[in-house]
């Protein structure tokens, strides 16, 4: 007769459930991809002051640019950036990036009527 190890091979299948479960949860980053949520500015926006703040969350993102140049993210996600409001039309242009080169961006459409600096 032949015996066998229940215990070495109910070992085996429990270490092989938590490889796959731990392997799915890394995987969840890969398969949400980057996520982007522009805070401001809102689209439609009427920007009156002389500097247009760009501001925003992000997760699963390793870089953000805002009009093709890259800004800093802090440790939570969050970037926050200045840009000269121009007159009349303008867009902001932002794209996030993650480790995997999955990109998502957002366009957001203002008008510029920054008030005049007197001096």
């Amino acid at each position: 007769m032949r015996r066998t190890n229940r215990k070495g091979v109910l070992i085996a299948i429990v270490l092989l459930l938590i490889t796959t479960v731990y392997g799915v949860f890394q995987a969840r980053i890969l398969i949400e991809g980057p996520a982007l949520n522009v805070i401001t500015p809102s689209p439609g926006e009427t920007v009156t002051s002389q500097l247009i703040e760009v501001s925003g969350e992000t997760k699963n993102v390793t870089h953000v640019y805002i009009n093709g140049r890259s800004v800093l993210l802090d440790t939570k996600g969050t970037f926050n950036e200045k840009l000269v409001t121009p007159e009349g039309y303008g867009v902001v242009l932002v794209e996030v990036r993650n480790r995997f080169g999955h990109t998502l961006e957002e366009q957001i459409e203002f008008y510029g009527k920054p008030e005049n600096i007197t001096l």
